[in-house]
């Protein structure tokens, strides 16, 4: 939006380094001739990694 301030963020690293937290990964790129994809896996069934995330918990500070 015009007049927004830039401000630092997470980005594309922090959606990849959340989406590898749950066993997901996440890819992003241009698309030619116009455009940009990101695209995301996550894991439906739970293992020793995501058996202790509920589905739809909040995960804050875990």
């Amino acid at each position: 939006m015009a007049g927004s301030p830039i401000t630092e963020g997470h980005g594309l690293t922090g959606m990849k380094e959340r989406a590898a937290l749950y066993g997901g990964e996440v890819h992003a790129g241009p698309l030619s001739p116009h455009g940009f994809r990101v695209t995301a896996r996550l894991p439906y069934a739970t293992d020793s990694r995501t058996a202790r995330f509920p589905v739809g918990a909040d995960h804050e500070g875990v």
